[in-house]
């Protein structure tokens, strides 16, 4: 964010920069280079201003930094309780799965520990598979343990429209996980009277999905280079705030929106530095973005109070208000409403600024540049509002299925709570996205000379 300083008028060998040391061009045609500026009221007020913004921010941070505190473990995540009812972490191991046989069900063998791999008979008319798995690590590692799996034929005919009837193809019961030879699973320990035993808690996902995030991180880097790799640190240092910050902040119930706002505005001003570089494109985009995000928080607010959005559809949700009393729901939603359309945001404020000193390249009046730049902001929020849409409504998908078979009328499922905290999520968004457009606009205008000076043109060649 360098000035410029007061020179002499270019050279007729460097059209890459506009007479009268008004406005450098950056990076050769490309947003990829600083952008300098001459010192103005513009210039300078912005920097108050997101000085000002950082540094509350940044003290806020470090006053209100979340103690540690015990807090009771939920008692579906809970293990090996003892007398008194408290409970320990529940522990997992791994497993892989040497054997599945279609069997009847209440085998004496499942759960235990076993020395020696169990012999299951098959039964063509079985009601749960009995699934072979051997430990792989933990006190038993080597040993075996039986894994029972109910089918779809338990639950045959409990509804005649639940799809559950036995159609003669067997397979495994709702929310129940379909288990072959060979899968890497995770079971669960659990110590009694009789010694340890281990149900099944979940499949073994962490070496896939350390595969797919380097095959992402390495698409990443090798298609936008360094810019690439600084945006996957400023990645992990956003993930960072989250976990040492946000989520501590909210579970021992500290303001849900005074924490949401401050941990995207330092998210935000530590990230754009890092994967766009100290520039006055970024200083304009970290601007817009701060003032869209408080009228996020407002709109927010206001839209959850007014339809009174609870979350409590959602069992995850629910769970939360059960066992964390001290933390407030509709201030967790909208903590998620705030930090969901960081990304979205940052992404249009980014293009909006990098439009703005691209056209201003061209040495055309100010005012042309926002009208120009506002016709790319319009097309952007057009596509980005679909996006934003669609993203919310796809992982909401499962809940409206189950909403379009209710039996209820189109009108009460269309404000039952569950699908009014997803349109508010999306119109909270869509709010924010909007305003960020004009908001970064306006202000990376301001950044520039009130005369543009046209880069000059090219001499013809003689003939």
């Amino acid at each position: 964010m360098g000035r410029h300083a007061h020179g002499p008028a270019p050279r007729p060998d460097q059209p890459d920069t506009p007479a009268g040391h008004e406005h450098s061009h950056h990076g050769h045609g490309h947003s990829t280079g600083p952008v300098s500026l001459p010192r103005s009221r513009a210039t300078s007020a912005v920097l108050a201003a997101l000085a000002v913004a950082v540094l509350a921010v940044f003290a806020t941070l470090a006053l209100t930094w979340p103690q540690s505190r015990h807090h009771d473990i939920p008692l579906q995540y809970r293990t090996d309780q003892d007398q008194d009812g408290h409970g320990h972490a529940a522990r997992t191991e791994s497993a892989s799965i040497r054997a599945v046989v279609l069997a009847d069900c209440a085998n004496p063998l499942v759960s235990g520990v076993l020395r020696d791999p169990p012999q299951v008979e098959f039964r063509p008319d079985g009601m749960c598979f009995d699934a072979t798995a051997v430990l792989g690590s933990g006190p038993d590692a080597g040993r075996y343990v039986l894994l029972e799996i109910p089918t779809n034929r338990v639950t045959a005919g409990l509804a005649k429209d639940s799809g559950s009837q036995d159609t003669g193809v067997v397979r495994p019961g709702p929310g129940q996980p379909r288990l072959e030879a060979g899968d890497q699973i995770r079971v669960i320990a659990h110590t009694g009277p009789e010694g340890r035993s281990y149900n099944f808690d979940d499949f073994q996902r962490r070496a896939p999905m350390l595969l797919w995030a380097a095959v992402f991180a390495a698409v990443v880097v090798a298609v936008a280079g360094w810019r690439g790799l600084r945006a996957l640190f400023g990645l992990a240092v956003a993930f960072a705030v989250l976990v040492l910050y946000t989520l501590p902040s909210l579970l021992n119930g500290a303001s849900a929106t005074l924490v949401a706002v401050v941990s995207a505005i330092a998210i935000l001003a530590l990230v754009l530095p890092i994967a766009h570089g100290a520039n006055w494109r970024t200083a304009s985009a970290l601007l817009g973005t701060m003032v869209a995000l408080g009228i996020t928080a407002l709109a927010g607010w206001l839209v959850i109070d007014s339809t009174r959005a609870s979350g409590l559809s959602a069992e995850g949700n629910n769970d939360l208000q059960v066992y964390l009393g001290d933390v407030s729901m509709p201030g967790v939603l909208l903590a998620g409403f705030i930090i969901g359309s960081l990304g979205v945001l940052n992404d249009v404020t980014i293009t909006q600024a990098s439009a703005v000193f691209e056209l201003a390249d061209a040495g055309i009046p100010r005012r042309r540049v926002f009208g120009a730049a506002m016709r790319v902001g319009r097309d952007h929020i057009a596509s980005t509002v679909y996006t934003l849409l669609f993203a919310y409504a796809g992982g909401a998908l499962p809940l409206f299925l189950l909403l379009s078979v209710s039996g209820r009328p189109l009108g009460d499922l269309l404000t039952s709570d569950a699908v009014a905290t997803e349109f508010a999520r999306s119109a909270v968004g869509g709010i924010g996205l909007a305003l960020s457009v004009p908001l970064t606009t306006a202000v990376a205008v301001a950044l520039l000379p009130k005369k543009q000076a046209r880069r000059p043109e090219p001499e013809p060649r003689a003939a």
